[in-house]
């Protein structure tokens, strides 16, 4: 800030015509002022120096501070201060002697000041590879998969000797048909998209139903719709069953929606009470009751998707339910368990084993014949179908008759 200057010459031309005492007095207060004026220059001098001084040291200490942020993450050896080189050369050596007596082990900290400040997440993640989970079922699991095992004999149909019939000289459904109805019904439970259990209960119902009823082959697709639709009725709420008309045309298994309902009351009343049907022990159930082994919801519904494939042959489902539902939970759990937990998966399988009466000789054969007709049935697509019109008798006998109009056209001429 500049000194005030006073103008001397005009001053003097003033002070000759005045008195001497007149002319001391304001010299004096001018002198005075004049000091005045010179003070506040100096002070407002010095400010401005100090707030210069300031700024450049708050620069420094943001240069010194990037530069002791640039040596903690590149662990350079070098900054300004020589008070922060004393000591990050004294938290080197403590450090140094820490990791000698830890085994070697790495400290991102280079000083004592700055341990305090290090974070959680500076430090290495430790990794327990051998340590595996825990996999067990339930003591509620194991009760009713023992209340499974005791209706298991009662409920599971034996259809080995569907191998043993000729369908063309004796009119009655093998095998090759009945493989076929299930797979056809495995597509009409996808479109309706209705629980796994729906699918399990109606192959169930119908297997049963072959084994005690001399079925003829064409009425085995309506066989297999029927049945589908006892097992929607018996799982599924009301708002979800489907309706027979609408059933009817998607399966085209033939006849109308008043066949398709005569189909369900001679299977209920063969198979007899509705509890009979309900309490049936199907292969799922027994899947269902091993959900708890499994990693995820995708793995276990993996294997629930490999499941109703498998029921779709009587090769595969001649097998016990209890068997063939412990093979595909040990396919998929082997697959999904890492290096540490097979060691526990086998365990748990030897358990299950131990509790089904089997060996695994008979898993590893009920293995290779579901890897066998999975690896088939995923790779094969339904049959084309014709588009098939649906029309009154009175529309029909019109498209028949010959149209009056086209003898009134005139030929068409060549030339």
């Amino acid at each position: 800030m500049p000194v005030a200057t006073v103008d001397i010459s005009s001053q003097q031309s003033q002070e000759s015509q005045q008195p001497f005492a007149m002319v001391h007095n304001d010299r004096r207060a001018r002198r005075k002022r004049s000091k005045k004026s010179a003070a506040q220059g100096a002070a407002a001098n010095s400010w401005a120096a100090k707030s210069s001084k300031e700024a450049r040291r708050g620069d420094e200490a943001c240069v010194s501070g990037a530069a002791g942020r640039d040596f903690r993450a590149s662990g350079g050896d070098e900054i300004e201060n020589n008070n922060n080189v004393e000591e990050n050369d004294k938290g080197n050596n403590n450090n140094s002697s820490n990791s000698s007596s830890n085994g070697g082990r790495s400290n991102s900290c280079s000083s004592d000041g700055e341990s305090e400040v290090c974070s959680e997440k500076d430090q290495p993640l430790q990794h327990d590879e051998g340590l595996a989970e825990p996999m067990s079922l339930t003591d509620e699991s194991i009760a009713r998969l023992i209340e499974l095992l005791a209706r298991e004999p009662d409920y599971h149909p034996k259809t080995d000797f569907l191998f043993r019939i000729n369908s063309a000289s004796e009119d009655k459904v093998d095998a090759r048909l009945r493989d076929e109805a299930i797979y056809n019904l495995r597509f009409l439970h996808k479109f309706y998209n209705l629980s796994p259990e729906c699918f399990a209960h109606a192959v169930n119902i119908a297997d049963r139903f072959v084994v005690k009823v001399k079925v003829k082959p064409k009425y085995m697709a309506c066989l297999a719709t029927a049945a589908y639709l006892i097992a929607a009725k018996m799982i599924e709420d009301q708002s979800d069953w489907p309706v027979p008309e609408k059933l009817v045309c998607m399966a085209r298994c033939g006849g109308s929606a008043n066949d398709l309902e005569r189909m369900e009351v001679i299977i209920r009343n063969k198979l007899r009470d509705q509890r009979c049907l309900e309490e049936a022990a199907t292969p799922l159930h027994f899947l269902l009751e091993l959900q708890s082994l499994f990693p995820s919801v995708q793995a276990f519904q993996r294997a629930v998707g490999e499941l109703e494939t498998s029921l779709c042959s009587v090769a595969v489902y001649e097998h016990r339910p209890c068997v063939l539902a412990l093979a595909i939970a040990r396919k998929h759990l082997l697959a999904a368990a890492g290096p540490a937990n097979r060691n526990a998966v086998d365990e748990v399988l030897s358990q299950l084993c131990d509790l089904f009466q089997l060996s695994p000789d008979s898993l590893s054969e009920v293995d290779a014949a579901i890897s066998g007709i999975v690896s088939r049935l995923q790779t094969r697509t339904p049959a084309p179908r014709l588009l098939v019109w649906a029309v009154s008798r009175r529309t029909l006998v019109s498209l028949m008759r010959p149209s009056a109009q086209a003898s009134l056209l005139d030929p068409i001429r060549e030339d």
